[in-house]
């Protein structure tokens, strides 16, 4: 399963073309899409164009998927807005000579906002963990 983050940049590592008989020659390659069905809603976000940045495409795959948390989108950027969070199911096309083909499909879990917290501790009090004895 997939985890990714709402209003952040996320990076899925797959092995999409493991599998795939012949990703380098034989056609025109015009790269991998992505289609999501949210499990709840059913709603189905597919197009989304995604560039593999892997230095090892034959063995796996690694892609950016921005989240963005607002209503801007641009698929062919891999930017999109997913209102739910929630599970996903997603499909991972392979295209080449005008063909797709499922390369890969799993669960995708969409985690609220970015869980960082800071907390900054007041500067006017003074906290006293070891005092010597006199």
């Amino acid at each position: 399963m997939l985890i990714v983050n709402q209003n952040a940049i996320n990076t899925l590592c797959v092995t999409a073309s493991e599998f795939l008989q012949d990703t380098t020659t034989g056609g025109t390659n015009t790269g991998f899409t992505l289609k999501l069905i949210n499990e709840t809603t059913l709603i189905t976000y597919s197009g989304i164009t995604l560039t593999d940045t892997s230095n090892y495409t034959d063995r796996y795959n690694i892609f950016t998927l921005t989240l963005t948390g607002k209503t801007f989108e641009s698929y062919s950027s891999s930017t999109i807005y997913l209102p739910n969070n929630g599970f996903y199911t997603y499909y991972i096309y392979y295209n080449h000579s005008g063909i797709s083909e499922i390369a890969e499909q799993g669960f995708f879990k969409v985690d609220g906002v970015n869980q960082i917290t800071t907390y900054e501790y007041p500067k006017k009090n003074t906290y006293v963990s070891y005092k010597k004895q006199t």
